[in-house]
């Protein structure tokens, strides 16, 4: 994989990198099943490759964002999810649109979260339980906001101006998103409840990164390994 191909760190976190991309960055299972499946697609097998990315799709040990990019392959074959499986939200997206850059904050079902702010910074948390409780109260006002509006029909579009806020919600059906600016979104029903957990996980995070700056640790979380082949 050349560089030119390789995605900004902040574009990983939506499960929509295309398949020979995400494929080609790990060397040990389950990049392999999707690189056989990205090798199927390449040379006109897409009935080989479909097995392959849905053992990926349906394996719930792995992290929410593998799953995620093993559907994206799917709906990139033609093949749709149930309406069960669309309705399982994997992940949740909060961009903050800045005067100069944003701030990204993104967390998954499995409980591993990413921040990115708009220097470029990230933080990285692996799944468990240091903020097991912060992340789930996101994932659950994501759910309820997902209830509400459908999935998104096209690529990803361009993020909105500065002052907005976009709420990705991501699941085997693809995006669907709400957006707005802040106080309008902090102030809304439906999507209000997402900032507020947004904001109580964020503090929680910065707060964790002050007093663990000083001890460094190796994550062991696969997700973590590849963002870091990017970032190089």
């Amino acid at each position: 994989m050349t560089d030119a191909a390789m995605p900004a760190p902040r574009e990983l976190l939506y499960g929509d990198v295309p398949l020979e991309i995400f494929a080609a960055a790990g060397d040990e299972a389950p990049w392999t099943t999707l690189r056989d499946a990205a090798g199927a697609i390449a040379a006109g097998e897409p009935s080989r490759a479909i097995p392959l990315l849905r053992s990926v799709a349906a394996d719930g040990g792995l992290e929410a964002r593998l799953r995620l990019e093993a559907w994206c392959g799917l709906r990139s074959l033609g093949i749709a999810p149930t309406v069960q499986e669309s309705s399982i939200l994997e992940g949740v997206v909060i961009d903050v649109i800045m005067p100069v850059g944003r701030d990204t904050l993104a967390v998954y079902a499995d409980t591993s979260a990413v921040y990115i702010n708009h220097s470029g910074a990230a933080q990285y948390v692996t799944p468990g339980a240091a903020y097991g409780a912060e992340i789930e109260a996101v994932i659950a006002a994501g759910r309820v906001l997902l209830a509400k509006i459908g999935l998104w029909n096209g690529p990803r579009p361009p993020l909105p101006g500065p002052g907005a806020v976009r709420i990705s919600l991501l699941t085997a059906g693809g995006l669907s998103f709400g957006q707005g600016d802040m106080a309008a979104l902090s102030s809304d029903p439906i999507g209000g409840p997402v900032i507020a957990a947004f904001h109580a996980l964020l503090q929680k995070m910065v707060l964790r990164q002050a007093e663990a700056a000083s001890e460094p640790r190796e994550s062991t979380n696969l997700i973590s390994r590849f963002f870091a082949r990017f970032k190089r």
